[in-house]
């Protein structure tokens, strides 16, 4: 703790303190005044005569003797207040002490000094009030059990203190096989509140808590991990089956809703059961931030994703006759043969015909990479671009003086990157790095030159396309007019189509869309 931080906590406590010395000062002066009268009015009172009412002066001296046990009661409440809750158990409770405390403090204390004014002032036999005491408190321990046993579990709460203010908790009910969740939004002395995610309150008796398990999401950090349970085919390769699961999971990492980042999310191999192996997929949340099935929601998303560009999906119990030699499963070919597919889905590849898409299919070359490795760097020359097949890419821009690094994206299966560099030979834009092991597929110049070379106006569409998803990320448009946009975009597309004619040598380029 630093001398400031040190100095302020004292100035804190000093101040807590005068305010409680305050609140004593009115019952002390009283409780002073009260007994210098006793002491000046007791040699002058008469004691009764047998069988006669106590005179007034006897009936004056009661008076102060009561007020003088009320007033020490109130200055022994007082100086508690001060002593223990403000100055002792202040730092241990972080400065919540729960007001039901204090009142179960102070009427033990009143409750004390009634006992005594009854033995003392009203000279009552001590066994009697005690037997009296006794078997008031045993009809009142019968008839207030619940609230007793609210009252005690409440100060264990406070004392061992499995959870806070503000903790995210789930309850269990084992009779009934139900639960909830929230977080805590009160502790009294009775009941505790809790918030559940549809802002409903739900008032919970303390003695709850004493008989059911609790859950408590926050402790001993504020994140907490959860599972995913998703089963594949037996013939799928574990291997290729965790790239796919774990680009899925971390590639929600980022979304609105999604897992964090750190601590970062995995995939195991849980077993296998008749629909087939069973994959466990772990991820972290902050509770109180993000739901259960709000991130599972995200997840799931991007799980059906991934399998879907895989041509993949989840296993499910059957069985298999064949009446023929049984066929190849889909999911132990080559994922090679799924590239048309995903080049005719691509954007930029949507205005080529059947034959020029299998060209490039043929063409292109499949390449994996490890978790960790640089696809491109920000700044380097380039003549290709890259199709992702499966895993999860981390685009960013790399720090620069004194710019930081800035994340712009994370790829998922049928994104592309690099088409810049592919069309006009210009250095990458940004920095590319596998975030799982993935596979890709790159396209070089060699590939896009024999389709150029049989149809040049490719290029004015493939110019458009690239302009348009510049343009579409870029915040100085997110607010201009559709013709500012056009304008925008008809610009930028004849400046790509210019280098691509000189770049890949084009007799001519035709115009682009929208001129």
């Amino acid at each position: 703790m630093s001398p400031q931080d040190s100095s302020r906590k004292s100035s804190i406590t000093l101040v807590r303190f005068a305010r409680s010395g305050r609140r004593l000062i009115l019952p002390g002066l009283s409780f002073g005044l009260l007994l210098i009268l006793w002491w000046l009015i007791q040699p002058w009172v008469a004691l009764p005569l047998d069988g006669q009412p106590p005179p007034p002066s006897q009936w004056l001296l009661f008076a102060l003797e009561i007020g003088l046990w009320l007033c020490g009661a109130v200055c022994v409440a007082r100086l508690t207040d001060m002593v223990l809750w403000d100055g002792l158990l202040h730092g241990v409770l972080d400065g919540r002490v729960p007001q039901y405390l204090r009142d179960v403090v102070r009427g033990f204390v009143f409750t004390v000094a009634l006992a005594l004014m009854l033995v003392h002032v009203l000279q009552l036999p001590v066994g009697g009030v005690w037997a009296t005491s006794g078997v008031i408190g045993i009809v009142l321990g019968l008839a207030l059990r619940n609230i007793i046993l609210d009252l005690f579990t409440g100060l264990t709460l406070n004392i061992e203190r499995p959870f806070v203010i503000g903790d995210w908790v789930k309850l269990h009910d084992d009779k009934s096989r139900t639960s909830f969740a929230g977080w805590v939004a009160e502790i009294n002395w009775r009941t505790t509140r809790i918030v559940t995610r549809d802002r409903v309150s739900v008032i919970v008796p303390n003695n709850y808590f004493g008989e059911h398990i609790v859950v408590n999401y926050s402790q001993p950090e504020r994140y907490a991990r959860f599972t995913l349970r998703v089963h594949l085919d037996f013939a799928l390769a574990p291997d290729r089956a965790l790239r796919i699961l774990l680009a899925s999971v971390r590639g929600a990492i980022g979304q609105p809703r999604g897992p964090l980042e750190n601590p970062a999310p995995d995939v195991l191999v849980a077993g296998m059961d008749e629909r087939g192996i069973e994959y466990l997929i772990r991820y972290w949340i902050v509770p109180v931030q993000v739901s259960e099935p709000e991130a599972a929601n995200t997840i799931w998303r991007s799980i059906a994703h991934h399998l879907g560009h895989a041509g993949l999906r989840p296993a499910y119990p059957r069985q298999d006759v064949f009446h023929a030699p049984r066929p190849t499963d889909s999911a132990m070919q080559d994922p090679a043969i799924d590239i048309e597919h995903m080049l005719t889905m691509t954007a930029l590849f949507n205005s080529l015909n059947e034959e020029e898409i299998r060209l490039i299919a043929e063409s292109a070359r499949q390449k994996p990479y490890r978790e960790g490795s640089v696809l491109v760097r920000e700044g380097e020359d380039g003549d290709s671009m890259f199709l992702l097949i499966e895993g999860a890419l981390h685009v960013y821009l790399e720090a620069r003086g004194d710019r930081p690094q800035i994340r712009l994206a994370v790829l998922k299966p049928g994104d592309f990157f690099g088409e810049i560099s592919l069309l006009t030979c210009e250095p990458r834009s940004a920095t590319v790095v596998a975030l799982t092991d993935c596979l890709v597929y790159e396209i070089t110049k060699e590939c896009m030159q024999q389709v150029l070379s049989q149809r040049p106006e490719v290029g004015a569409a493939l110019s458009m396309a690239v302009a348009e998803r510049r343009l579409r990320l870029s915040a100085a448009l997110a607010s201009a007019s559709p013709e500012q946009r056009i304008a925008e975009t008809g610009s930028l597309a004849q400046q790509i189509l210019i280098k691509m004619v000189s770049y890949f040598g084009l007799g001519h380029s035709g115009n682009p869309r929208g001129q």
